[in-house]
């Protein structure tokens, strides 16, 4: 008679490597990376930027100076010319409540030439008229918010403007030769929830692209680099974030509703086609989302 052997049970691993060691992980990053994407917005939303400076030499930089002849000078004194409606617009102050902004200035030189009256504005307010000598004067002046919602502040210059000299058509104001704008240590609370509700509304349209229809960890990975970038943009290049990605509620929702197309034409694919008037009325709230929270944000004037 054959003794019989004890028979064993070869169970998986429930260690790390097994099944139970994914699952948890997986589970973590799927709970976990929509938090940090919120923070990391709610960082670049809320980021009160130092002191900026505005280099009049710059013409790849953001469009400050509105309406301003180009840079002339060499590498010891830089200005421009400012040449009737000009304006210095203040990239990277949108969510401050204040500002105190620095500019050197001066009015023709040379000949006949005397003092400008300079009136300095902000939208219908006048914010102060000086009298600029022709010589290089440093001159302060503290800006406001303009309005209540995230826009940079336009500081209008408003003056008198005359030829240039002879053989120089160009009709000319005042020269800047330095500029830079130093937050009052205020954050305009309004002004920080809409752009953060508009980079939250801007990604969760470009993930409608993704979901569902890429590898599952993509998405969550896609946001996460977004995020990143937007705060680290908003930390490091303030003016050039706000420059580059402005609050502009017409392309959130057209982000959206491109999204939404493409969820609707995978679900189409896939024989789902009773989902066709969800992506109606999705399509629908999106087109009065942007009628409704379309806003004149950082439009610049004619040149």
């Amino acid at each position: 008679m054959r003794e019989s052997s004890p028979s064993h049970t070869i169970s998986p691993s429930l260690g790390v490597d097994g099944p139970t060691g994914v699952a948890p992980r997986f589970g973590l990053w799927r709970r976990g990376w929509p938090l940090l994407v919120l923070a990391l917005l709610l960082c670049a939303a809320l980021n009160l930027p130092a002191t900026l400076k505005y280099s009049p030499a710059s013409v790849d930089e953001p469009p400050v100076y509105v309406r301003f002849w180009p840079p002339e000078g060499g590498e010891s004194l830089t200005y421009r010319w400012s040449r009737g409606g000009s304006g210095l617009r203040l990239y990277g102050l949108e969510a401050v409540d204040g500002a105190l902004v620095t500019l050197r200035l001066t009015a023709p030189q040379g000949g006949a030439a005397g003092p400008s009256l300079l009136t300095l504005a902000l939208g219908e307010r006048a914010l102060g008229t000086v009298e600029a000598p022709p010589a290089w004067r440093t001159y302060r002046v503290l800006v406001p918010a303009e309005g209540e919602g995230w826009r940079a502040p336009l500081l209008r210059l408003e003056g008198d403007t005359r030829r240039a000299g002879p053989g120089d058509s160009r009709e000319i104001g005042v020269a800047v030769s330095a500029l830079s704008a130093a937050p009052l240590g205020r954050m305009a609370p309004l002004a920080a929830a809409e752009r953060w509700a508009y980079l939250c509304t801007l990604l969760s349209g470009l993930l409608l692209w993704l979901w569902r229809l890429a590898p599952p960890r993509l998405p969550g990975l896609v946001a996460v680099v977004l995020a990143t970038c937007a705060a680290a943009a908003a930390v490091l290049a303030p003016a050039w974030a706000a420059w580059r990605l402005p609050v502009d509620w017409p392309l959130a929702a057209a982000v959206a509703a491109g999204g939404l197309a493409v969820q609707a034409a995978a679900q189409v694919a896939r024989g789902r086609s009773r989902t066709s008037w969800r992506v109606a009325l999705g399509l629908l709230l999106a087109a009065a989302g942007q009628a409704l929270f379309t806003q004149p944000g950082c439009t610049l004037p004619a040149a």
